[in-house]
C-alpha cells in the first residue's frame, strides 16, 4: 500500500501553447518512461446516487500499451471488457481533498476482480463503476527534486456506465491537452519556475477529469429540461452534513405530492472567480462571465428571509478575459424534483477554499406559474424541509 499527500494543479494546453510549454519545461525536466504502457484507462466508482462525498475519489487505474476498443461496441459488460484489456497491474486509489492538499492511498491487484473486491472492502457504501476515462498520458520528471513531476495527457474519452453495465459516448477532449503537476512538499526554487511559465503562457486552469465526466454526463441528460437563464428565484440554506442533501433526494422520492423527474444525481465542477455583483466561470476553454442584478428577498407567506431572486445578465467570453487570481473551485450536486406540480433543482454547493460549508439551495424552475406563484410555491416547499431537516438551516446573502 501507497499513501501519498500532495498538491496537485491542473491547466488546460492549447494546440499553439503546448510546443511552448515544453520548451519552456526542457531545461528542469525531462521525459520519464516508467514502461512501454503509456495509456491510462480509469474506472472512477460512486453509487447510483453519487452519495460518494464531493471531496473524495475511487478509481481504478491501469495502464496499457496501446489504447482499448470502445466499450460501446465491444459487445462486453464492463467487467469483461476491463478485464480482457487487463495489463500488468491494477492500482486502487482512495483520494481526499483537504484544504488544498489531496491525501491518496494506493493499492494494487492483479486481477480486475481482485481490485473490485478491494474498492468495496473499504466502502461502507454500496460501489459500482460509473464512469470511463481513457488517454494518452507522458510523464515528465526532474532528476534532483522528486517532490515536484508533471503529465501532458491527449486524446481523451469519456464514457458513462449504466447499471447494466452498458456504456453511454459523453465526449473527447481533443481540442486541447492536460497539464498536471503535483507537488509533494514545500515550496521550491523549481515550483517558482513553474508558476512563472503558467503565468507567462496564460495556462487556462481546470477542474479534474472525474469532475468533466459527470459535468458532461449531466449535460446530457439534462438538456431538455427548461430553465430561465435571465431569472432566478431560489431558497438558500445550509447544513453540517452533505447527508443531508441526499436525505432531501429520499423525501422527494418516497413523500405522496412530490417525485423526482430525473432518478440520477447530478456532480459537476467549475473554476470562479468573483466580485461584488459578477462571477466568471471556466469549464474547459469556455469562459461565462455572469453578471448579478436587482438581487433580492422575495416577500413570501411564509416569512421566510433565505427566498432570493436575482436577475442574471449571461455572456460567454475568451479565456483571455479570465484572471487566474484568487480562483476557487466550486463543486456541486444536483437533482430535479417535482413538488406539488413546480419543478425545482436542488442543489449541494462546496469550495474548495471553504470545505467545510455546505450550501443548499432550491431553484424554482420550468415556465410553470407566474413569479408569485413560483415564490409561494418555493417557500411551502423549503418551510416543508426546514421542518422535515433539522440540520437545515435558512441563509439570507442580503
Amino acid at each position: 500500500m501507497e499513501e501519498l499527500d500532495r498538491r496537485e494543479h491542473r491547466y488546460i494546453v492549447l494546440p499553439d501553447q503546448k510546443q511552448r510549454l515544453l520548451d519552456k519545461i526542457s531545461p528542469f525536466f525531462s521525459i520519464k518512461r516508467y514502461s512501454e504502457r503509456e495509456n491510462v484507462h480509469t474506472i472512477y466508482f460512486d453509487t447510483d446516487d453519487n452519495e460518494l462525498p464531493l471531496t473524495q475519489s475511487v478509481r481504478i487505474r491501469s495502464y496499457l500499451s496501446q489504447l482499448p476498443g470502445s466499450p460501446l461496441t465491444d459487445g462486453h459488460r464492463i467487467n469483461e471488457w476491463t478485464a480482457n484489456y487487463g495489463e500488468g497491474e491494477y492500482y486502487i486509489d482512495f483520494k481526499e481533498t483537504k484544504l488544498d492538499r489531496k491525501h491518496k492511498i494506493r493499492k494494487r491487484a492483479r486481477t480486475f476482480d481482485q481490485a473490485i473486491n478491494i474498492v468495496r472492502e473499504r466502502s461502507e457504501l454500496p460501489l459500482r463503476p460509473i464512469i470511463i476515462v481513457y488517454y494518452h498520458r507522458n510523464h515528465y520528471t526532474n532528476p534532483d527534486n522528486e517532490d515536484i513531476r508533471m503529465t501532458i495527457d491527449d486524446n481523451i474519452e469519456y464514457f458513462w456506465i449504466e447499471q447494466n453495465g452498458s456504456c453511454s459516448d459523453l465526449g473527447r477532449e481533443d481540442e486541447y491537452s492536460r497539464f498536471e503537476v503535483k507537488i509533494k512538499d514545500g515550496d521550491s526554487g523549481l515550483q517558482k519556475e513553474l508558476e512563472s511559465i503558467v503565468s507567462e503562457l496564460e495556462l487556462i486552469p481546470s477542474i479534474s477529469k472525474r469532475f468533466t465526466g459527470h459535468g458532461l454526463f449531466r449535460r446530457l441528460k439534462t438538456k431538455h429540461l427548461s430553465q430561465d437563464n435571465n431569472q432566478e428565484i431560489k431558497a438558500l440554506l445550509y447544513t453540517d452534513s452533505e447527508k443531508t442533501f441526499h436525505d432531501t433526494k429520499n423525501y422527494f422520492r418516497a413523500t405522496r405530492d412530490s417525485e423526482l423527474i430525473l432518478p440520477s444525481t447530478f456532480e459537476s465542477a467549475c473554476i470562479e472567480t468573483y466580485s461584488n455583483d459578477s462571477k466568471k466561470r471556466i469549464n474547459g476553454r469556455n469562459v461565462e462571465s455572469i453578471k448579478v442584478a436587482n438581487k433580492r428577498i422575495m416577500p413570501n407567506s411564509e416569512k421566510l428571509n433565505c427566498i432570493i431572486g436575482t436577475e442574471l445578465i449571461q455572456v460567454l467570453s475568451s479565456s483571455d478575459s479570465f484572471s487566474y487570481d484568487n480562483y476557487t473551485v466550486h463543486m456541486e450536486k444536483g437533482f430535479f424534483a417535482r413538488f406539488n406540480r413546480q419543478d425545482y433543482l436542488v442543489s449541494l454547493h462546496r469550495y474548495r477554499h471553504a470545505l467545510n460549508v455546505h450550501e443548499v439551495s432550491i431553484s424554482a424552475i420550468g415556465n410553470k406559474g407566474d413569479e408569485t406563484q413560483k415564490v409561494e410555491g418555493l417557500a411551502q416547499l423549503t418551510k416543508v424541509l426546514l421542518g422535515e431537516f433539522p440540520r437545515l438551516n435558512t441563509l439570507s446573502l442580503i
